[in-house]
Parts: C-alpha cells; structure tokens; sequence
C-alpha cells in the first residue's frame, strides 16, 4: 500500500518510492489543420519545452487531445514526439501496413464532432538537456489526403451545437 503526498510516493512504512520534482504543461487554446497524406504524419501539432533535473529521472508525458479529420469513416491517432523524432518506444507495434500511433480513435459516420485522445507514456531518458516533446497527428483515411485537425472539426461553424476545446500536453518529471 502507498499514500501519495503532495511531492512523493511513499510505502506504508513511510520510504519515499519517488518523488515529483517538477510538472509542466502546454495548453493549446487555438486550433491546428494540416493535409496528410494516408498513413501519414502532420508536423507537431501541440508542444512543450522540457529540461530534466536528473539524467536518471523518468518524465510521464500525457496528453489530451480534442482531434477531428475531414474524412470518415477512419481510424486516427497521433504519436509522441522528442525534439520532432518519434519516440519509438511510445507506439504500438509493427503490423503489415498499420500506422504505429502511441494514441489512437475512430470517426465513424460523422465529421463534425472532436474526439477525445488521453494518451500517456513513461519516457526513460538520459540528459538534462532541453528537449522539446510534441505530438503529430496520424491520418488513417482510405483517401490520399485529408485535413486533419485540433481543437475544431471539420464542419466548423459558429453555431450553439458547436464547440472549440482546448488540448494539453502535459510533463511531469519523476525521480526514481
């Protein structure tokens, strides 16, 4: 059994098992569209500049993601990103033709609605250099191209029965 305090982790005898030691956040308020190719990747999409305390520390990156494509039915995701390269470690395993996506949804008979993607990864690092982790948005469309977007969707307009979220990236550094 573990109690979470405010800064650490401890068992029930009171031994610290990990601590918090820093938390950073992008809020993306605005919106994102790029065309892709099918089984393709949008550049990065939401970012956030990160420098460890510790080269031994380990960073949970999370995201929330309100994500929309201008085509369905389809199946879309997104990927994690360090210093624009994917984090390989952070998707889901190779198969024929399948696009490897650390997040993923499905857009069945509707354009006009967000999705919802909360996806989260333990990234073993090794510097406390400062990288920048981001996202780029996975197009799974049987057409050659599609827009893909964030934070609105395709059929955006500004009526009531509309809405225009906003999506984070979230960082939080952990010592071992």
């Amino acid at each position: 059994m573990s109690t979470l305090k405010v800064n650490a982790l401890q068992d029930t005898s009171g031994n610290n098992l990990s601590r918090i030691l820093q938390i950073k956040q992008t809020a993306k308020t605005d919106t994102f569209s790029e065309t892709v190719g099918n089984g393709a990747f949008s550049s990065v999409c939401i970012s956030c500049a990160f420098a460890a305390t510790s080269s031994s520390s380990k960073l949970l990156i999370r995201a929330v993601l309100h994500a929309n494509s201008a085509d369905q039915p389809t199946q879309n995701g997104f990927a994690f990103t360090d210093d624009g390269s994917f984090i390989a470690a952070s998707t889901g395993d190779a198969f024929g033709s399948q696009g490897r996506v650390s997040g993923s949804y499905g857009q069945v008979v509707t354009n006009e609605f967000t999705f919802p993607i909360i996806q989260e990864y333990l990234h073993t690092i090794s510097d406390t250099n400062s990288h920048t982790y981001g996202v780029k948005l996975y197009s799974g469309s049987g057409f050659s191209n599609t827009t893909m977007f964030l934070n609105f969707s395709n059929t955006d307009t500004s009526a009531t029965n509309r809405v225009r979220p906003m999506s984070t990236l979230t960082i939080i550094e952990i010592a071992p």
